[in-house]
């Protein structure tokens, strides 16, 4: 047999009683928690949010996984253990992959081994970089300057031209 938890049930511990027809009753108690997840929301492809969470169960795991809109892991899950007062570490991260595709619908799904599972939405925006080109100087006409470049995206194609 199972009681279901009505939504908005106060976190704490709870009494389940049970009678039978002949005046009979037992009862034990059961613990309610109701987990909360925020992350920082824009962030750049290639960044990390950070995670606020609270509200598990004292010192347990918790997943965090990036989702992409079709409702797909980007990336692999980040382990947390919560504190004696079931908050995730503060400072935990979910890295954003520098190939995450601009948008809204992403999400961050928390879940724990209970079957416990909340999300927050998250839109990802265009990775944000600074290249950088130093060219060799003085060059005599005909001669070669030597370039050091950085700070593109990565994998990216680049093309340089003396102007």
């Amino acid at each position: 047999v199972c009681i279901e938890i009505p939504e908005g049930t106060e976190p704490g511990d709870h009494t389940v009683i049970g009678e039978d027809e002949e005046g009979g009753t037992g009862e034990d108690t059961t613990n309610v928690y109701t987990p909360t997840l925020e992350v920082t929301s824009p962030v750049a492809a290639g960044d990390e949010t950070e995670v606020t969470s609270g509200g598990w169960l004292p010192e347990s795991a918790v997943e965090l996984q990036l989702v992409d809109p079709a409702g797909e892991p980007v990336g692999d899950p980040v382990p947390a253990t919560t504190d004696a007062d079931g908050n995730v570490p503060a400072g935990t991260t979910v890295p954003v992959p520098m190939e995450a595709e601009p948008g809204d619908g992403y999400t961050v799904v928390g879940t724990d081994e209970n079957g416990a599972e909340v999300s927050a939405p998250l839109e990802v925006t265009p990775a944000e970089y600074e290249p950088t080109i130093e060219a060799t100087s003085p060059v005599l006409a005909g001669g070669d300057t030597t370039v050091t470049s950085g700070g593109w995206l990565p994998e990216s194609d680049v093309t340089l031209q003396l102007t």
